[in-house]
């Protein structure tokens, strides 16, 4: 079995680049400036060797803690041996001063060195600052990135858990409805079952896709609506107005738990009740707006109990965010939702 090579992004390489011709500039920059000024075709050795003493050390220094003491030992609570590493590396690169020093500056000019000395040992103290605020950008940005992933698939886990919450609690009201029909009209039956063969079909297949058309889940909800008003008495009036725009995209069953909770707890056979929605939209904005009369359910009943409700709260606020607005109020013997979605549309989502 062969050794595993390590993965190199194309990312690091170009980094590394940049970092290289940045102190190769450096080393050059000082010798190329003075023959500019001076007009001379020849680079000055000497200030080119002093650049050269003075840069090539900050480079080792920023590449060591960089790629090494920052991420294996600093981020790893390793922070003493970072430290000594550090300090035993500066002492090192600066021994050839002292050198320097005792064989060749005048004493008038020491205060001097002196000053070139502590300036140097500065800069490579605030390389190693550098190094580190450099790392630590990358470190939160990559973070930031692995954690908007995570959140993404937590996301879209939750979405395909909520949408499987929603097919079992239509099937087993709707069955409910062809039930109760089979034993009052046989044909309207045999067209209930028609109509819910569709359904089942839109809601077992086509709800599984991320998006659906919104003249398909028009048509879903309609049907689902025309189920609904079998059970329903003449006192009840159900009224609904849809304009979408035909081929644009939406996600499946968003609305239907809305709906069902509108007929559960909207319509009564003894008094007067109505249920009334609405879906509309305008360039990539969705307004959808249900109405309906309230007699709540009694305590054991448990039959649209308000997990629709929850779940599409939840739903929407995973899919849209910060993008949609959420309206509801109880008053005066009746219940309304409004929604408001900004950019709906695939491009959106």
């Amino acid at each position: 079995m062969g050794i595993r090579k390590p993965h190199v992004r194309k990312t690091d390489i170009i980094l590394l680049s940049v970092q290289l011709s940045v102190f190769v500039i450096l080393i050059l920059a000082p010798a190329t400036i003075k023959s500019l000024l001076m007009k001379d075709t020849q680079i000055d050795k000497n200030i080119l060797g002093m650049s050269y003493f003075t840069f090539v050390p900050i480079f080792v220094l920023y590449v060591a803690n960089f790629y090494f003491f920052i991420p294996k030992w600093y981020h790893k609570g390793k922070k003493l041996l970072f430290y000594i590493c550090n300090i035993a590396i500066i002492l090192f690169a600066n021994s050839w001063m002292k050198e320097i020093s005792n064989m060749n500056v005048p004493e008038y000019m020491m205060p001097g060195f002196m000053t070139f000395v502590l300036m140097t040992i500065a800069l490579q103290v605030l390389t190693i600052f550098t190094a580190f605020g450099i790392r630590w950008i990358l470190r939160a940005n990559a973070l930031e990135m692995e954690l908007r992933e995570q959140r993404q698939k937590n996301a879209e886990a939750e979405v395909a858990w909520l949408k499987n919450q929603l097919n079992p609690h239509f099937l087993f009201n709707t069955l409910n409805n062809i039930s109760g029909l089979t034993a009052v009209d046989t044909e309207k039956a045999q067209d209930a079952i028609a109509r819910l063969s569709d359904l089942l079909r839109y809601a077992l297949y086509d709800s599984q896709k991320h998006l659906v058309t919104t003249d398909m889940e028009v048509e879903f909800m309609l049907n689902y609506i025309e189920l609904m008003k079998l059970r329903c008495s003449s006192l009840t009036t159900v009224t609904t107005h849809f304009d979408v725009a035909k081929k644009t995209l939406m996600p499946p069953l968003l609305f239907i738990s809305l709906i069902e909770n509108a007929f559960k707890h909207g319509v009564s056979n003894t008094k007067d009740s109505f249920v009334d929605i609405c879906l509309v939209t305008d360039g990539e904005d969705m307004t959808f707006t249900c109405r309906n009369s309230m007699f709540p359910k009694g305590g054991d009943d448990h039959s649209g109990s308000g997990i629709g409700l929850e779940n599409t709260r939840r739903r929407l606020a995973l899919l849209f965010a910060d993008r949609h607005k959420w309206e509801q109020k109880a008053d005066s013997g009746e219940f309304q939702i409004k929604i408001q979605i900004n950019g709906y549309s695939v491009s959106k989502l």
